[in-house]
């Protein structure tokens, strides 16, 4: 590995920043869920009152343009993914956190870092500034790599996978104590909120999430579906996803291939990019679903809603989700969802109500299929009631009164200290 570059001079947006609130990630480069959480949480806290900066060593040009321009930013420049593997690359966002710390406004009253990668510059921040500061973590949950997926990270490295796994094993500690620092730590649903208490020892705050999606025009549907191939008559099931091998992704393909050998005309669309897609296109291949699934590649946040309105289902797949986002826009969109029974989606879905849960296995997503896309009526009804439900429990505004309220209530007990 080379030398780090010397921190480049911070590029700062047009409108000067004078926010009281940080929003602190140390790249946003893809349009995951968690970055879109990230915009979108921003975007409402700064209509609820608050002044939202978001600093970041480096956003792409995708997330620039989802980003709202009441939101001040400032970059860096830096560069953090050097090496195309992911992994090294999430290491490397760890290390260079702290850098960014400079990076913050001085008049800023307060910081949310978000996700692992930013728990060693919190860490720092604490130890620079002491309780001068409001310090509050979004934690979607703890790291996987050094809980839940241990070993599976590990057995990547091949010969180095002892040595990867003891290290991950020994950041354990760290990871509490760097979270521990924090004022007030904050979940996306009560699967996360249980998942740091296990890991932590503390109880999180959950935020309510919520759907951004104005209502697509019938024109940009119908292009939509032009653009695709669609077919009145024949159902239409999506998954938005980045292409990691814990979205599952393989789970899908094989439902629909499932459900095609038992008589289903029907067709599947992955919207998405990763590092799997060529695996994933040649299973698609081996499965004879050419012609059948589309891999659309990225889709601009302002596309999402015509295409979730272009289709008639939802597959959710991911391995334990903390939350779903996409489970959440599908359903608010009218879909009828069909997801694994694991993790977020138990939350946010009742089943055979305002979506089907099913065991995470390809037999049974194709039996959810062969339902849905046997009788498109009561695919219909499940998802108008998903999106009377979803409409009614999930709101962003309240997602950043609840920040904001987080965010007061540790500055107040702060001054209190101070005070005293």
């Amino acid at each position: 590995m080379s030398a780090p570059d010397a921190l480049p001079k911070p590029r700062v947006a047009s409108r000067k920043p004078q926010s009281s609130l940080t929003f602190f990630y140390p790249q946003l480069k893809k349009l995951t869920g968690a970055q879109r959480l990230i915009l979108t949480l921003a975007k409402h806290t700064a209509l609820a009152g608050g002044r939202v900066t978001l600093v970041t060593h480096r956003m792409t040009s995708e997330v620039r343009e989802a980003l709202d321009p009441a939101i001040a930013t400032v970059e860096t420049g830096r560069r953090v993914d050097r090496f195309g593997n992911h992994f090294l690359d999430a290491a490397l966002e760890y290390l260079l956190g702290p850098a960014l710390l400079g990076a913050i406004p001085a008049e800023s009253d307060g910081v949310v870092f978000f996700g692992p990668p930013s728990l060693p510059a919190l860490w720092w921040a604490r130890r620079r500034w002491g309780r001068a500061r409001s310090l509050l973590y979004f934690c979607y949950e703890p790291p996987r790599a050094a809980y839940s997926d241990r070993a599976i990270v590990a057995g990547r490295f091949g010969p180095l996978a002892p040595i990867v796994s003891a290290a991950a094993r020994f950041y354990r500690p760290l990871d509490r104590h760097f979270a521990r620092q924090a004022d007030a730590i904050m979940a996306n649903g009560r699967y996360g909120q249980g998942l740091i208490r296990a890991a932590y020892g503390v109880e999180a705050t959950v935020l309510p999430h919520g759907f951004d999606f104005a209502p697509p025009a019938p024109e940009r549907v119908a292009a939509m579906r032009r653009r695709y191939g669609l077919r009145d008559g024949c159902p239409t099931f999506l998954t938005v996803n980045q292409l990691h091998p814990r979205k599952r992704i393989d789970l899908f393909l094989r439902a629909v291939a499932a459900a095609r050998d038992a008589g289903l005309d029907l067709r599947a669309i992955v919207a998405g990019e990763g590092a799997e897609r060529a695996a994933l296109e040649e299973l698609r291949d081996a499965l004879g679903l050419r012609g059948i699934v589309t891999f659309c590649g990225f889709v601009p946040e302002g596309d999402l809603p015509a295409l979730y309105a272009a289709c008639d289902g939802y597959v959710h797949t991911g391995l334990a989700e903390s939350f779903g986002l996409s489970v959440l826009e599908a359903a608010a969109s009218g879909l009828a969802v069909v997801a694994v029974a694991e993790g977020g989606p138990l939350e946010i879905l009742r089943d055979g109500e305002t979506g089907l849960l099913v065991p995470p296995a390809a037999p049974c997503i194709a039996e959810a299929l062969l339902q849905l896309g046997r009788d498109p009526a009561a695919a219909r009804a499940m998802g108008a009631r998903a999106r009377a439900d979803v409409v009614a429990r999930y709101r962003w505004e309240r997602g950043a009164e609840r920040l904001l309220a987080v965010w007061a209530a540790a500055t107040s007990r702060h001054s209190a200290i101070s005070a005293g």
